[in-house]
């Protein structure tokens, strides 16, 4: 990686520059699976991405959409979860008793990030949320008044709780109550009781986990006030609330334990808010119960207490809402029946429907139908897309607005599963799979490269050209094109973008013919390794404490010595680069001993940083940090902050050792600093003010300090925030 640098005025006596620059392009791991962004820290103009403005963000957030795995609305609540690709836990929606897992809004109309655990499936009630994380332990969140929870109170939780210490395999949590099933195969169910929908014969509430019956179960579903589950041996059951026939035992009379759903072997059976739906062994799709919005799907509107069959053919898959219902045929074709209104049964209209109706011509693996609301996971040959359709009042379709949609919204992954992103002083770059480039945040002199000087909350394209690398500078940016020609825009009084001007460019302008191979965007200045491995400085500006010094300003690239280099980092008035010999040399400012050589005097022409060899170097705003030979990281330069993470505010005009760990890559950034270690452990340090270090707090942390618990591909620092990979 090359090097970053950091923003802000230090001092009174000396002319500093507002924007820190960043390192060069982050490269994924290879591997499996999707590639998540993640931003966090100051968010005043965009530059997280996340389609707004605002406070800053003191944990990381992904930026864009993912792909997904697993899908759930909330059948009589107002709120969704859905599982990504790389097991991150993802709720929207109403949040009045913190069911999305925190207690911050009251609702959300983004996906939002509950913790940094992994999981294997959630479940989404009334207003709690159930899930299990890849360890097989079971969590809750949100409303408690009814023991919904599990974990022997009635208080609401915004946080999840363990139900229990055991291992679970499936979990279903309904308006009220919830089941779910051990890894023994037993059923336990808890929560609300007064219809008998916990099973276990009492109709008392529960608040701890209370046996249902004596078979080993398969699955579970829990609606309105009512509960079916599939056992191992095929034989579906329901119990609970059954005053219009939705326990399908052909009586009106609520049942306090599991009563048998005819003789047939069942696939699947899902509760609603007061009917249920199943698919029998044979792929036929059956329902029965409440039916005055047509939700049994019959062609009427007459209740049913025993199960109807529904014609078309085979069906994989069925999901009951409040008074919707939802099916995926053996074609994976979508249809959906019911209640109409708010859009909920994805067919463009608010109309009921008594009957089946095919919703848009995709391919679907998953569907959950909600209290008012559709979701719905597209197979994988359209990228694991996640679409919502219906009420959006409180954010529940995850679209980013509160308009009511009547047709599936598609939000592809597109914008997430990224392979390189780059942080700068007030906007970041990424480019995703296909080689597209995006940009958002501050855009005053054009550094998104939209053609225009608006600031952009959320990503935009930048032109329709193929790239693979790109770094986000101080207010400008620089990147590679697919076909290696170099290209820039944003601020360039200082000629920073190359192309021989000192005009403000808001598009991409080509920089000479040359074909390049790695780029660096400092403050106002740029470096880049060309093909032939030498290195160029587009720009070193002119300081008044130092101008003696320091060459004057270039608008055109110029070759730095007659040497070949590995590796460039343009930093805040300094640069470093890695020498094709694995020696580490540094110029320009060194006020606070960031060029390395043990002194405080500028340097206008290369010099050696010690004697070690080193992989890579990142220059920020007034500090460098590098990854020596043998992964050892090191830091030197300002210290005030306690950015060179030594455990002291103490400044060093030489490389000091950073903690006795091994290290893949470091970023430099203005105060903060952060690295990813060996083995994808993500550390930071320095200011915090902002939370840019992402560790839920604004404490400022003087030596590296763990960020979550995930397994990171790259880090880049930007001037009060940070961006960083998960491998692929």
């Amino acid at each position: 990686m090359a090097g970053s640098t950091g923003a802000g005025v230090r001092r009174a006596s000396t002319i500093r520059w507002r924007w820190l620059a960043i390192a060069s392009s982050l490269v994924a791991l290879s591997g499996c699976g999707p590639n998540g962004l993640w931003a966090w820290g100051r968010s005043s103009e965009g530059q997280l991405g996340l389609g707004s403005t605002g406070a800053p963000r003191t944990a990381p957030v992904q930026v864009g959409g993912v792909t997904w795995k697993a899908v759930a609305a909330s059948a009589d609540g107002d709120h969704s979860c859905a599982i990504a690709g790389d097991d991150t836990l993802w709720c929207w929606g109403a949040n009045g008793s913190g069911q999305l897992g925190s207690a911050a809004e009251p609702y959300r109309s983004t996906p939002s990030k509950v913790g940094f655990s992994t999981w294997r499936t959630v479940s989404a009630g009334g207003s709690h949320t159930c899930a299990i994380r890849s360890n097989y332990s079971l969590w809750c969140w949100g409303e408690g008044a009814d023991g919904q929870l599990g974990d022997g109170t009635t208080t609401s939780r915004p946080d999840p709780v363990q139900v229990g210490t055991f291992a679970w395999l499936a979990v279903s949590a309904g308006d009220r109550h919830t089941c779910a099933i051990r890894s023994n195969g037993t059923m336990w169910c808890w929560g609300a009781n007064g219809s008998g929908q916990v099973g276990d014969g009492t109709g008392l509430d529960r608040s701890s986990p209370a046996a249902v019956g004596w078979a080993t179960w398969s699955s579970v579903s829990a609606g309105g006030s009512h509960t079916c589950a599939v056992a191992s041996d095929g034989h579906a059951s329901c119990w609970g609330a059954n005053a219009s026939g939705q326990v399908g035992d052909g009586s009106t009379e609520d049942r306090l334990e599991p009563v048998a759903v005819g003789t047939e072997s069942w696939r699947s059976v899902s509760a609603g808010g007061a009917h249920s739906c199943g698919v029998r062994l044979d792929e036929t799709l059956w329902c029965w119960g409440a039916n005055g919005s047509g939700q049994v799907g019959d062609a009427s509107t007459v209740d049913r207490a025993t199960p109807v069959a529904l014609g078309g053919g085979s069906w994989r898959s069925v999901g009951a809402g409040a008074a919707h219902s939802c099916a995926i045929r053996g074609d994976e074709g979508l249809w959906c029946w019911g209640a109409g209104g708010s859009g909920r049964v994805g067919d463009g209209t608010t109309v009921d429907h008594a009957s089946p109706v095919r919703i848009g011509t995709g391919v679907w693996q998953a569907v959950a139908a909600g209290g008012r609301h559709t979701c719905a996971l597209q197979s994988q040959q359209n990228a694991g897309s996640r679409a919502c359709w219906g009420a959006n009042d409180v954010g529940q379709v995850g679209d980013a607005t509160v308009l009511d949609r009547t047709a599936p919204v598609v939000l592809r992954g597109s914008l997430a599963d990224w392979t390189a992103g780059s942080a700068g002083g007030g906007h970041s770059c990424a480019i995703d799979p296909a080689k597209a480039l995006w940009c958002w945040g501050l855009n005053t002199y054009g550094a998104v490269g939209d053609g225009t000087t608006t600031n952009r909350p959320a990503p935009v394209q930048v032109g329709v050209a193929s790239w693979k690398a790109v770094s986000a500078g101080g207010y400008h940016t620089c990147a590679i094109r697919s076909d290696d020609t170099l290209w820039c825009w944003g601020y360039n009084a200082y000629g920073g973008l190359g192309d021989g001007t000192t005009t403000n460019r808001s598009t991409p302008a080509q920089v000479g013919s040359a074909t390049w191979k790695a780029v660096s965007a400092g403050a106002s200045h740029t470096c880049a390794v060309r093909s032939d491995d030498a290195v160029v400085l587009g720009l070193q500006p002119v300081q008044p404490d130092w101008a003696a010094s320091i060459p004057a300003d270039r608008s055109t690239p110029v070759q730095v010595g007659s040497d070949t280099w590995k590796a460039v980092g343009a930093g805040g008035f300094h640069t470093c680069a890695v020498r094709s010999d694995d020696t580490l040399w540094c110029v320009g400012d060194n006020s606070d001993g960031q060029v390395g050589d043990g002194t405080s005097a500028n340097r206008s022409t290369p010099v050696q940083v010690g004697v070690a060899t080193w992989k890579s170097v990142s220059a920020g705003r007034w500090h460098t940090c590098a990854v020596g030979a043998d992964d050892a990281l090191w830091c030197w330069g300002l210290n005030a902050d306690s950015q060179l993470g030594d455990g002291t505010a103490t400044s060093r005009s030489t490389p000091v050792a950073i903690g006795t760990g091994t290290w893949r890559s470091v970023s430099a950034g203005r105060s903060h600093t952060c690295g990813v270690r060996t083995y994808g452990t993500l550390m930071c340090w320095g200011r915090n003010a902002e939370g840019q270090l992402g560790d839920g707090t604004t404490t400022a942390r003087s030596t590296p300090t763990e960020i979550s618990t995930l397994v990171w591909a790259s880090v880049d620092v930007g001037d009060a925030f940070t961006l960083a990979l998960l491998p692929r």
